[in-house]
Parts: C-alpha cells; sequence; structure tokens
C-alpha cells in the first residue's frame, strides 16, 4: 500500500496536504456512508528531502514545528509508549525519529506527526490550516491500515 501525501497549500507555520491511498483520492467512510477525502496537517514545510543526511536535515529542522521531508518512507503497526496502543509509525525519516499518524485538530497537536481529517479550514487570525473530524478519520484509516499491515508493506510518498 502506498499512501501518496500531496502537499498542496502552505502558510509559515502549517502545511496541507491531501491523501491518495493507492492512487485514489477518496476514501469511503462507513461512518459517514460516502467517499471522503483524507487530509493531513504538518507543521512548516522546510523544503528538506529523504536524501538529506541527519546532519543536513538537523541544520534547518526546528524540533516539534518541522514537516517530515520529501520522499518514500516506510510506515510500521508499532506500540506508541505515548498514545498507550498500537499506531501507524513513519520510520526512515533522516533526521526524525517517532513520527505517528494521528489524529488531532490543530498545528499544537501535530509535534512533526501528520494529523488525519477528513475536512480542512483555515484560520486567517492565525494565518493556520487545520483539520476536522479527525478522530472519525483516523479511526477508520486504522481499521484500513491494520488490515493491509497483515498482507502488504505500507509507504507513505510525501511529494508537491
Amino acid at each position: 500500500m502506498i499512501i501518496t501525501q500531496q502537499r498542496f497549500k502552505w502558510t509559515d507555520t502549517s502545511t496541507l496536504s491531501q491523501w491518495f491511498i493507492d492512487g485514489e483520492a477518496n476514501f469511503y467512510s462507513n461512518k459517514y456512508d460516502k467517499m471522503l477525502p483524507v487530509y493531513a496537517l504538518e507543521d512548516k514545510d522546510r523544503d528538506l528531502h529523504s536524501y538529506m543526511t541527519d546532519a543536513e536535515v538537523r541544520k534547518v529542522k526546528v524540533h516539534g514545528e518541522t514537516a517530515i521531508p520529501y520522499g518514500k518512507f516506510r510506515v510500521i503497526m508499532s506500540f506508541s509508549a505515548r498514545f498507550k496502543k498500537i499506531m501507524p509509525e513513519v520510520i526512515g525519516v533522516p533526521g526524525f525519529s517517532g513520527i505517528r499518524i494521528h489524529n488531532g485538530s490543530l498545528v499544537t497537536h501535530t509535534e512533526g506527526c501528520p494529523l488525519i481529517g477528513y475536512k480542512h479550514h483555515y484560520m486567517p487570525d492565525k494565518d493556520q490550516f487545520w483539520v476536522s473530524q479527525s478522530r472519525d478519520c483516523f479511526a477508520e484509516i486504522m481499521s484500513m491500515l491494520n488490515i493491509a499491515n497483515e498482507k502488504e508493506k505500507m509507504f507513505l510518498e510525501i511529494i508537491k
């Protein structure tokens, strides 16, 4: 399974992307009984790339305020000590560790991790994006990832 996360909107503190799951732009939501897009919210895009070394990334990265680099990375299901449950972890990212795909709405919830939701919004007073219906989206995506994890390798590919 390849989740392509295509970034399409940026501010000085937030980055908004749309997910394409194995090339499909929409995901069937059982809860809402319709096809919905999945959006990802991240911290600021600092134009980091997977070909950069850890040292090169660390020169630019601001801890807890930087989107993960562009590139293709493995996604595994592993236990999160912070969240106390099995969650998707993005591994092999230069200069980053502990990256979890999870729910949340605001850029202050990301700490460098992608937050997913079915809707996206813009706060002009803060010049930031945010996502909503995040818990529902995450629960349904988790079900899909758990099934996929049993039969195939999973990847997250970040592109512009």
